[in-house]
């Protein structure tokens, strides 16, 4: 009932209360499995789905969930495999032919996912998770016009559907229709006053309207709406950047790492906001840590971490890190910046003057542009032979 009522820390609180007097209930960790990631506690979801299966290794539903996260974590071949085994247990369970669509369009297999979708909607054709992955295939293939003419006739089936609005909205701001899209969503906002996403996409067509202020309401009602949805953080806060209001930036995320702190994206662009506009170092090289160990293979989360050991004074970790992400993504000019300052407290200055030289050249303009040629009048001072009288 908790669940249902979107009250998911009572709901987790109550569940672990109950798993205390009944340690072996698959049920329970099901349940709890499916509160932890509505909250966005990914890991700890996915051990008390993992739990609920090991309980239960028939339970779909537990599978199925587990999929999910498994999508959302990248593990798109474990996603495959837990909702093949599910549906073996339930052929007519939606949610897993939904999941193994979103791993397969994550694989590059546009054509299988389709069937799978098409598999979902047969079995039910208003599924707000098949039509939202479909309307998102349709789109990648530039096949938006079809999506509108499929969605509209869902709306004309099941006009009461706040969801099918949202949806036929995105349709039409992707296609550039913004007053169709709009007519749309403030319709799904009078059947449900709290639509999932009806704000978000408000917001999406404010920002194509230009009026920002506008569009920063509405993510700010968005984030109301959803407290749980992080990509309402992100997109408030890349406004904020943009308008160079990095407190309330700062602020935004630390309220989104406080909601999940294992969101790699999250503490990544919070170490960064602590990194270059104040906060404490130490928390900064923790946060670059985290994302680092999640996205071990991202250049971005790599150059942050190489950032927070130079601002904590370690050059040669430093250097380490970002050799890496520079080895990465070779003509990205803030690497090349951050590796030459590594450099330069490291003593090493040709070096330092080489990655400083490639930053300028790859981008005469990025962001650190003052700072790359003032570190480089500064070394060519320090190098410049003295003249005696």
């Amino acid at each position: 009932m908790l669940i249902a009522e979107g009250k998911y820390q009572e709901a987790t609180a109550a569940l672990q209360t109950a798993l205390k007097s009944e340690p072996n209930c698959a049920r329970c960790y099901y349940f709890l499995g499916t509160s932890q990631t509505a909250l966005g506690l990914t890991e700890l979801a996915k051990a008390s789905l993992a739990r609920a299966r090991q309980l239960s290794p028939r339970m779909s539903d537990a599978a199925a969930a587990l999929a999910r996260l498994d999508v959302k974590t990248g593990d798109y071949d474990e996603a495959l495999q837990l909702a093949g085994g599910a549906l073996k247990a339930n052929p007519d369970l939606v949610s897993a032919y939904v999941t193994e669509a979103r791993a397969l369009i994550s694989k590059g297999d546009l054509p299988k996912a389709e069937a799978k979708l098409e598999e979902a909607l047969k079995r039910d054709g208003a599924s707000l998770p098949a039509v939202a992955t479909l309307l998102s295939l349709y789109m990648r293939q530039g096949k938006t016009q079809a999506a509108v003419a499929r969605i509209s006739k869902l709306v004309e089936q099941y006009p009461q559907n706040p969801g099918l609005h949202v949806l036929l909205g995105v349709a039409y701001l992707n296609l550039k229709d913004l007053d169709k899209s709009e007519a749309n969503v403030r319709q799904a906002l009078a059947l449900d006053p709290k639509a999932n996403d009806a704000y978000t996409l408000l917001a999406n067509i404010d920002l194509a309207r230009g009026a920002i202020e506008q569009a920063e309401t509405h993510f700010r009602s968005a984030i109301e709406a959803n407290p749980n949805g992080l990509t309402n953080y992100v997109a408030l806060e890349i406004q904020y950047e943009k308008e160079g209001n990095w407190v309330e930036a700062t602020k935004l995320f630390e309220k989104a790492h406080q909601l999940d702190p294992g969101s790699p994206v999250v503490a990544n662009r919070l170490a960064n906001l602590y990194l270059d506009h104040g906060g404490d170092v130490n928390v900064a090289v923790s946060l670059a840590q985290t994302a680092k160990q999640r996205m071990p293979e991202s250049p971005v989360a790599t150059d942050t971490l190489g950032w927070a050991y130079y601002k904590l004074g370690s050059a040669k970790a430093a250097v380490a890190q970002l050799t890496e992400s520079v080895q990465k993504s070779p003509r990205n000019p803030v690497y090349q910046y951050h590796l030459g300052m590594a450099y330069l407290a490291d003593g090493r200055l040709d070096l330092a003057g080489h990655s400083l030289l490639r930053a300028l050249t790859s981008d005469p303009h990025f962001p650190d542009t003052a700072s790359a040629r003032a570190a480089l009048d500064k070394m060519s001072k320090q190098q410049r032979p003295s003249v005696s009288k």
